[in-house]
């Protein structure tokens, strides 16, 4: 998505707002990679990724912390016109992280209609979703926004 919008011109803002829980086997993994009776890693997301280095490290590398998001990302995604949703429960802590009345002055895109019924329901009403979810059909209502966006401000 990022490279997608990066190439129509948009600068763009990753903020991870979905906080994960440590599963019931986490605390072997660090043995399972001392062992090496795996082929490959899968890292699905950044979480998994902190998941990963944490037990790599657990497994003989030195420990390093397991970074937060830094206050000034999150100043700069409040003050962005237009967020995106891949996922209800990015709504629910966005809304949570930044407040109703902030989330309300935005516009809120959404990979599906999912999303955008979570958007709904907690109040947000410039809501844009693709009929068909899916990157392509995202990254389209992303420009649609953006366009809203530049003819508010013409008028304006």
């Amino acid at each position: 998505m990022l490279e997608a919008l990066t190439r129509h011109g948009l600068h763009c803002i990753e903020l991870p707002l979905i906080q994960h829980q440590d599963g019931p086997d986490r605390a072997t993994l660090p043995a399972l990679l001392r062992e090496g009776q795996h082929d490959w890693v899968a890292v699905t997301s950044p979480e998994a990724a902190a998941v990963f280095l944490e037990a790599w490290e657990a497994a003989g590398r030195p420990q390093s912390s397991v970074s937060q998001v830094a206050p000034e990302l999150l100043s700069a995604a409040a003050a962005a016109p237009i967020v995106t949703f891949g996922s209800p429960t990015a709504v629910k802590a966005w809304v949570g992280l930044v407040g109703l009345k902030v989330a309300q002055e935005k516009a809120s895109v959404c990979i599906g209609s999912t999303s955008a019924k979570a958007c709904a329901s907690a109040g947000l009403t410039r809501v844009f979703h693709p009929s068909d979810p899916g990157i392509p059909g995202w990254v389209e209502q992303v420009l649609l926004a953006v366009h809203e966006q530049e003819q508010a401000h013409s008028r304006a």
